[in-house]
Order: structure tokens, then C-alpha cells, then sequence
């Protein structure tokens, strides 16, 4: 008889306007929602998008899931499925959802089984996609009670837009994300240009594997690696050529790969940040956890799209807090949202093994 029952559906979510980065546009997005369920009923779940640029669709990611289906039914530990799976939307789906499977077990929130005694709201920023220079300022007008704006930019649209947000925006905190589409000498020229303009962080330039020009060069502003920084095999080559890494649950395949990345990243210097490949709360919740503890946080997901989970995170403003009804891994606190408080910084996570 099996230990656990295994169920994925498919989520689908409306992002109105579509959001465009370089190279993509998203319009409708699916996730991969995952559900295991134990013989006494209790339920551990997650949700997933996986790495659109590697290739994941909902389709591969399902069609991954079934190759381990026995193994999960049978009572696959965490421990197992790193080694069983390789990182990306598949294990993440799974990962996320033992996690908060182990939870109910143990009537215990995830957060303190990876070492937080409590929860702190989280600053996230807000990501304006590609956009005409008057949108793209009209947009940051709007979200002025965000105070860390992400630009998306390409290898046209980049300081004109930068310049008009920050010309409507001079108080916010800016972060440039270039999504693989610059080349290093676009880098070069438009680097003392976005210290001009009070850039924080440029994010991914280069394309992976094309970005060994970065040794050696001492970029004006702090470069942080995403497509080039998947787990912890990736930080030795990252660490040389960047100042931090966006930490996504898809990416590491799950919360456990997530934390031991954050972790050592921190113990080489390396700055963080949690983001998100889109989704709901769902998506989101692990992420929330890792933001504790990052000097950056992009889970603004759920503000793309038109509807979201019931029990949702709680946005107001800037700042994230728990939702007020169940939602994953035991994290529905009524913790406080209030204004104008900034959360952050440094700290360490427990290994939190559940096995």
C-alpha cells in the first residue's frame, strides 16, 4: 500500500498587462501544483513554474514528476530526492511539498524547523517589465509606495527608460536586470552611466556561460548573477565574477538546495537575493522564508497577475507579511504589516533537516 498519495494539477494564472522581459513575453502562465496527502489525510503542497529558459514547461515538468511517482508513493525522504532529481521545477515541486508535508506531520512551522523564531514582514521590490519610457514611468509613479524598483532592460531599451524612472523616482532604490541580453562592452559603456543614475545592482548582463569577461573586471556598480547561478556547484565560477546571486526556489530545485546556497554564498561575501519565476502565494511562501535573511527580496509575483490563491500573502505596499489563513508549511501568523518599515539583512539558517 502506497505511504503517500501524489496528485499535480495544473494552475493556470492571468499576468494583465502581459509581462515582458527580453526574450520573453508572458501573457497566461501554468503552474505545476503539487499535492501529497498521508494515510491520516495530512497534506503537505507546492507550486511551481521551472526554468522557462532551460527549457521547463508544464508538460516537461509533469512528464519528470511520473518518472519518480512510485518512489514518491513509496515515501521518497528529502534527502533522497536531491540525489534522485536534479535541480530545477520537478524537485522544487516535490521539495516544496514535503516540506510542508513535514510540517503538518509535526504540527510545527517550517520556519522553525530551519532555525527562524519568528517572522519579520519582508521589502520586496516591484518589477517593471519592458515598457515605453511612458509607461514605464507612469508605472513607477503608481508603485511609489515601493521603494526597490527592478527595470527590466534589453540590449535597446536600457538607459533611456532607467533615466525616465529615475527622473520620476529619485527616491527609490533602482536594480537593472538585464536578462542575458547585454554584451560586455554594452556593459562597459553603460556601467559609470547607471552609477550616475544611482543604480544599486545590475542583474545577469551576460548570458550563462558567455560571461567569463567578468573576471577581472571591477564593474562600478555590484553585478549579481541569476541565469548564472543555479545551486551551489555554480558559486565557485560565479564567485569570481560576481558581487551576488538571486537565489529562486525553481532554480535550486527546492527549499534545501535554497538554504545551503544562501548559506554558503554568505560565507564568501557574496550578496543575496530571493526572487521568483512568477506564480502565486504558493510560489511565493518559500521564498518569504529566505527573504529573512537576504539583503534583497523579489517575491512580487502575485502583483502581475489578476487573481491568487485564497489565503494569500499579504502585500501592502512594499512590505510582505504572513497570510491570515492557511496557505504552506504552517506560515499563517498574524504577524503585524506596518508602515514604512524596512526588513533585511544578514543571518543563518539552520540545515532543518524533517527526515
Amino acid at each position: 500500500m502506497s505511504r503517500l498519495r501524489f496528485n499535480i494539477r495544473r494552475q493556470p494564472w492571468q499576468l494583465d498587462p502581459p509581462f515582458v522581459i527580453a526574450g520573453e513575453v508572458w501573457s497566461r502562465i501554468d503552474s505545476v501544483v503539487v499535492e501529497l496527502m498521508d494515510r491520516e489525510g495530512r497534506v503537505g503542497r507546492s507550486e511551481t513554474q521551472g526554468v522557462s529558459y532551460r527549457g521547463e514547461t508544464f508538460e516537461t515538468i509533469c512528464a519528470q514528476l511520473e518518472t519518480v511517482r512510485k518512489r514518491v508513493e513509496s515515501g521518497l525522504s528529502v534527502s533522497d530526492l536531491q540525489v534522485v532529481l536534479p535541480a530545477g521545477g520537478a524537485r522544487s515541486a516535490l521539495d516544496v511539498a514535503l516540506w510542508d508535508l513535514a510540517s503538518s506531520q509535526q504540527a510545527r512551522p517550517v520556519h522553525q524547523m530551519i532555525g527562524l523564531d519568528h517572522l519579520n514582514p519582508v521589502e520586496t521590490v516591484f518589477t517593471i517589465g519592458l515598457k515605453s519610457l511612458a509607461e514605464a514611468a507612469e508605472e513607477a509613479v503608481r508603485k511609489s509606495a515601493f521603494r526597490q524598483i527592478k527595470i527590466k532592460a534589453d540590449a535597446e531599451r536600457h538607459l533611456d527608460v532607467i533615466s525616465a524612472i529615475r527622473a520620476v523616482r529619485p527616491d527609490a532604490d533602482l536594480i537593472v536586470d538585464a536578462n542575458q541580453s547585454w554584451s560586455f562592452s554594452l556593459l562597459r559603456e553603460l556601467a559609470p552611466e547607471l552609477l550616475r543614475l544611482r543604480v544599486s545592482v545590475i542583474e545577469q548582463p551576460l548570458p550563462e556561460k558567455q560571461d567569463e569577461e567578468l573576471e577581472g573586471y571591477s564593474c562600478p556598480v555590484l553585478l549579481m548573477a541569476d541565469e548564472s547561478c543555479h545551486d551551489c556547484a555554480d558559486l565557485e565560477v560565479v564567485g569570481r565574477r560576481y558581487g551576488a546571486v538571486n537565489i529562486k526556489i525553481d532554480k535550486t530545485g527546492g527549499l534545501t538546495e535554497a538554504i545551503r546556497l544562501h548559506r554558503r554564498a554568505s560565507q564568501i561575501g557574496l550578496k543575496t537575493m530571493v526572487g521568483n519565476m512568477c506564480g502565486g502565494s504558493l510560489a511565493m511562501a518559500p521564498a518569504y522564508l529566505i527573504a529573512q535573511h537576504t539583503d534583497y527580496a523579489d517575491i512580487d509575483g502575485p502583483l502581475l497577475q489578476t487573481e491568487d490563491w485564497p489565503s494569500p500573502l499579504r502585500y501592502k505596499g512594499g512590505l510582505v507579511s504572513p497570510p491570515e489563513g492557511p496557505l504552506w508549511g504552517g506560515l499563517h501568523h498574524k504577524v503585524p504589516c506596518p508602515d514604512g518599515v524596512a526588513f533585511g539583512g544578514s543571518g543563518r539558517f539552520e540545515d532543518g533537516s524533517h527526515e
